[in-house]
């Protein structure tokens, strides 16, 4: 009889088994949540701003109320004394401020009043300070000695009005200069030379100068002679400055 076949192979052994995974790594702590910020507090409104002029009649304004004035600081001008007065069926309270020494003749500035810093006058007013007349003189020699050769004699002279101010009133002003001979013989006594000055300028400065003449040296003996310079508004003679006398 022929041979039995053999038999058949033996299956492949499956595989083995995977490894299970690796543990998952814990997971972190949950935080709170931050907390929020608080809120901002809220601040109320800002009131309304007063009107900048005042809306009421004076009949309307508070019975009895009365007004004070002050200056501020730094501010020129004093109030007058005995110049407040306070009128109540006008409502009304009024003072003067005056001696506006600090301010420069010409100078031009603005009067508010205010109240809390808020002006209730429908309209500022505005002033300029006045110029006042010449009140004084004061003078210099510029030559204290004069020869026959050399007979110009100049004078230097400064004028201020009431208040030691050197801006004034120009206007119609004439500043004269007079030299008399201090002769001892009756025929020299009336021996006068007179020269106007130049305007005033700035500071209130001005220029004399006079050529004295031969009269002043009809004698061969020294003598002197008196300087005065002398401030007119027309007529009217309003300072003088007496300078002595210069050595001829």
């Amino acid at each position: 009889p022929p041979p039995s076949p053999p038999p058949p192979p033996s299956p492949p052994s499956p595989p083995p088994p995977m490894p299970p995974p690796p543990p998952a790594p814990p997971s972190p702590p949950k935080l709170p949540p931050p907390t929020p910020p608080p809120s901002p507090i809220a601040h109320p409104p800002s009131p309304p701003s007063p009107p900048r002029t005042c809306p009421l009649t004076r009949s309307e304004l508070v019975e009895g109320a009365y007004a004070t004035f002050e200056l501020e600081h730094g501010r020129p001008g004093f109030a007058l004394d005995g110049s407040y007065s306070h009128s109540v069926a006008l409502r009304s309270s009024s003072e003067s401020v005056g001696f506006f020494c600090a301010l420069p003749p010409l100078t031009s500035g603005t009067l508010t009043a205010s109240v809390q810093g808020y002006s209730y006058l429908a309209e500022s007013k505005s002033f300029t300070m006045a110029q006042s007349p010449v009140a004084s003189l004061s003078a210099v020699l510029r030559t204290t000695t004069i020869y026959a050769d050399r007979s110009k004699l100049r004078v230097a002279y400064q004028a201020r009005d009431d208040a030691g101010r050197t801006s004034f009133i120009a206007s119609g002003l004439l500043v004269r200069m007079s030299v008399e001979l201090n002769g001892e013989q009756q025929e020299q006594s009336f021996v006068c030379a007179t020269a106007t000055c130049t305007a005033p300028g700035a500071g209130g400065i001005g220029l004399c100068t006079v050529d004295l003449g031969s009269s002043f040296f009809s004698t061969a003996l020294e003598s002197s002679a008196t300087v005065t310079v002398s401030a007119k508004d027309g007529q009217t003679t309003v300072a003088t400055a007496s300078l002595g006398r210069v050595a001829l």
